[in-house]
């Protein structure tokens, strides 16, 4: 009895083990460098599963470990995908063949995340040539001038931020993350929805831009959990339905957008933002 169970849970094993990585001659087969390092299921993404490192950091690491060809092979999980290393291959990619690339890895739930479903980043095909259309327009060189004017303001808040505290003690010492990211939020509160985030006001820390910003871009446990989800397991994101934007950010920037657009069609004032520009079009 206790051969039969050993012979049962070792060709479960075995099995198991073939399931998890039938996938991984793929670039071999297509004659294609392959970056080393791929583990059973998880492919080249095994300190992004155990949080020691940021999904950033570890495609640097492949790309200096690979940086002596153009594109190298990786296995995302058990999925294979390709990281263009090239310069001017990203360039034929990117740009002169987009055409024949358009189609985006990364998928949101509409469903789950409707602020961000239709963001070009996550979005394909017809939809991201829409979105392509209106952010080409909206970064053009006359409209970013235009948005210049708020992020000048900014930087004199930014000024006026810092004067305060060195008025007190005459030096300080600052996270400049920290300090960086509230600059980053103001700036967009004031070009993006032309009201101020409250980001340099540290006695309102409840829900300003910064904070809202920090709650789900800031690295934790949980949120690296709920982007594996979203971006690596999909299918289990919509088992377990977990949104990529935490429900208290996307009420807070719900409500925002509603009071400002509501001010704005009784008061009848056009702003120069970029939340103006998209009710535009």
């Amino acid at each position: 009895m206790a051969i039969a169970l050993v012979s049962l849970i070792l060709i479960a094993l075995v099995v198991l083990y073939f399931y998890l990585t039938k996938n991984y001659n793929y670039w071999q087969k297509r004659k294609v460098p392959c970056a080393d390092g791929a583990l059973p299921g998880v492919g080249h993404f095994w300190n992004l599963i155990t949080m020691k490192t940021t999904f950033s950091e570890c495609c640097r690491k492949i790309y200096n470990d690979n940086r002596d060809y153009s594109m190298v092979g990786v296995y995302n999980f058990r999925s294979p995908a390709l990281m263009v290393l090239e310069p001017e291959l990203v360039k034929t990619v990117m740009q002169t063949n987009f055409a024949n690339f358009h189609e985006n890895g990364f998928k949101i739930d509409p469903d789950l995340d409707p602020l961000l479903a239709n963001n070009p980043f996550f979005t394909s095909g017809e939809n991201w040539t829409t979105g392509r259309k209106h952010l080409t327009y909206a970064f053009s060189s006359m409209r970013l001038r235009i948005l210049l004017e708020s992020v000048k303001q900014v930087c004199e808040q930014f000024e006026n931020y810092l004067d305060k505290k060195l008025s007190k003690i005459g030096k300080i010492e600052l996270e400049l993350k920290d300090l960086f990211a509230r600059f980053t939020a103001q700036v967009v509160s004031g070009a993006g929805f032309g009201v101020d985030g409250m980001s340099f006001n540290e006695e309102k820390e409840k829900e300003t831009f910064y904070t809202m910003g920090k709650l789900f871009l800031e690295p934790s446990g949980v949120n690296n959990i709920i982007f594996l989800f979203v971006f690596f397991l999909p299918s289990l994101g919509k088992i377990f339905r977990t949104p990529f934007l935490p429900k208290k950010t996307d009420r807070f920037f719900r409500t925002v957008i509603a009071d400002v657009m509501e001010q704005r069609r009784t008061e009848k004032t056009p702003r120069n933002d970029f939340l103006q520009l998209m009710a535009e079009l």
